[in-house]
């Protein structure tokens, strides 16, 4: 038991110290966990996130048809992506352009399946 404490400790550690915007999703979609740089990021709080769809939360700003394409691909048939480029105009932010990598991290079953979506604000490097 301790040393399964100290792996789930260890692992968010790692998590809240990426600067980049990190959240893990359910099969469904749904925010498990977000870091800091994501709530700062998106201008969004736990509250707002956590338990929710991640097409749902901060005025439906990931409701994009290209990122769910991608995200159901990455459920349905365990094709991760990488470098997945996004532009987007956001209601808060404005216009961003958004490197995404999701990775399927597998459970016990396909309903304990979880992805990790981990989000590069690339916008300044593309002016």
């Amino acid at each position: 038991n301790n040393d399964l404490k100290e792996s789930v400790e260890y692992a968010k550690a790692i998590v809240e110290t990426i600067r980049e915007p990190l959240v893990v999703l359910n099969a469904d979609l749904r925010i498990l966990t977000a870091n800091n740089a994501f709530y700062t990021t998106f201008r969004l709080t736990r509250d707002e996130v956590e338990g929710n769809y991640l097409y749902e939360i901060g005025n439906s700003m990931f409701d994009i048809p290209e990122l769910r394409s991608q995200l159901k691909k990455t459920t349905a048939r365990h094709d991760n992506f990488q470098d997945f480029e996004l532009k987007h105009t956001f209601e808060a932010l404005g216009n961003k352009v958004l490197m995404l990598n999701a990775m399927r991290m597998a459970g016990e079953s396909s309903r304990k399946a979880r992805i990790l979506l981990a989000i590069e604000d690339i916008s300044r490097l593309m002016a």
